[in-house]
């Protein structure tokens, strides 16, 4: 037979000892001791504990020494009570008084020495086992295997289900944040290859003066082989070749004005590039009013689409060489009239071309919108639009807050463009 004298806390932190195959553990018969020490921590810790958990453990264990000790209970294991320490056991520098441990540590030494059995102490903590093992007392480490679940208390649950319930309202918060268009937080530009309008005019004039050469008045025969005049030798007339040259000329010198500024607007066309924005609530609840920031770096040049100059789309009229020539002049004229024709005219056409010293003033954009349902996004409309010259600019970042009436804090957060 061996007497288990168990640790308080194994009453406490671990399964009923009822359920613990102790014969199986040690081998042998087993009885178990409860010091009265035992039974005081059990009682203060029913009454006065701060844990509900423990408080619970504690009264059911205190019910179930009660049914064996007062009640005579038989159950699967012998159970009994022993004596405290005498006064005189207790020391100063190894047995205080003081510590819980040393009132059972001095119980079991009493009752090993009093009734010539085997006692072992079974605790799960390092300091009593060390303790025991020093005074020469045998001893046993409970396994954690036998350690209570960590099974939460209606109080806690509550708190745990209340916490829930917060975390839930917490959640439900909108979170609303800029981006490009297209949710994207980074765009990426390449640099447009070089081109020079010189070049291109020269390149452009040249072909066109190849397709289009000067004429030249030669002395023809009037007559064909049959004998009848030729239609040909009618047409191209000395004065009428010469009229053809001049106003060939003209047109040489108004494709050249004309086409440099069209290639000048292709050339920009390629490198200004438009940035638009948009608002999202990516949060799980409505917006309030938000107050919306943007700001662009101070060296960033920005433009809009008042930033161009414009010019009248006349493209120049090709003379033509054949009888009775039109003049270009009253060429023009009809042309003109249709557009401006009070009941089918559309006006004149317009070309318009960026103006790269036309730089806007501002670098910073303020919007302020209306409350958003989450999951939804929303297009910052800039008047007139928003455009930067990748030719001119490096890589560079755009800053952006939110002051949002629902939030108690701005958000903020930056949007990349990179320019390769």
């Amino acid at each position: 037979m061996k007497y288990l004298i168990l640790d308080t806390n194994i009453y406490i932190h671990f399964i009923d000892f009822e359920q613990i195959d102790w014969m199986r553990i040690f081998n042998d018969n087993i009885c178990i001791v409860i010091p009265p020490k035992v039974q005081r921590e059990i009682d203060k810790l029913k009454d006065q504990s701060t844990s509900p958990k423990k408080r619970k453990k504690a009264k059911q264990a205190s019910a179930k020494i009660a049914d064996y000790l007062l009640n005579d209970k038989s159950g699967k294991y012998q159970v009994k009570t022993c004596k405290d320490p005498r006064a005189s056991e207790f020391d100063e520098d190894i047995f205080n008084k003081d510590v819980a441990d040393n009132w059972i540590l001095l119980s079991a030494i009493r009752l090993k020495n009093e009734e010539n059995i085997e006692v072992i102490l079974v605790a799960a903590d390092n300091g009593i086992l060390v303790k025991a093992k020093q005074v020469g007392l045998n001893y046993y480490q409970m396994p954690d295997k036998y350690k209570l679940k960590e099974e939460l208390s209606d109080e806690e649950k509550e708190i745990n289900n209340l916490k829930a319930e917060l975390d839930k309202y917490k959640n439900r918060l909108p979170k609303p944040c800029i981006t490009f268009a297209n949710e994207q937080e980074r765009i990426v530009f390449k640099k447009p290859s070089k081109r020079i309008v010189e070049e291109e005019l020269k390149l452009y004039m040249d072909n066109l003066k190849i397709e289009n050469p000067f004429q030249k008045y030669e002395e023809i025969d009037t007559y064909n082989l049959l004998g009848n005049l030729s239609l040909n030798s009618m047409l191209y007339m000395d004065e009428q070749i010469e009229k053809y040259n001049t106003e060939l000329e003209e047109y040489f010198e108004e494709c050249e004005k004309y086409q440099s500024f069209v290639i000048q607007k292709n050339i920009l066309d390629e490198r200004f590039k438009e940035i638009t924005f948009e608002l999202h609530n990516d949060g799980s609840a409505q917006t309030g009013d938000m107050n919306i920031f943007i700001r662009f770096p101070h060296d960033i040049k920005l433009y809009n689409k008042n930033c161009k100059i414009k010019k009248d789309k006349e493209e120049p009229i090709k003379p033509e060489l054949r009888f009775g020539v039109l003049d270009r002049k009253l060429l023009k004229s009809m042309r003109f009239n249709e557009w401006v024709d009070p009941f089918k005219g559309t006006g004149i056409p317009q070309i318009y071309c960026w103006n790269v010293e036309d730089i806007l003033n501002v670098n910073e954009f303020n919007f302020k919108e209306t409350k958003m349902n989450h999951n939804i996004y929303r297009i910052l409309e800039i008047p007139d639009s928003l455009y930067i010259d990748i030719a001119s600019c490096h890589s560079f970042s755009v800053d952006w807050f939110i002051v949002d009436s629902k939030l108690i804090d701005g958000i903020k957060g930056s949007l990349n463009i990179i320019i390769q």
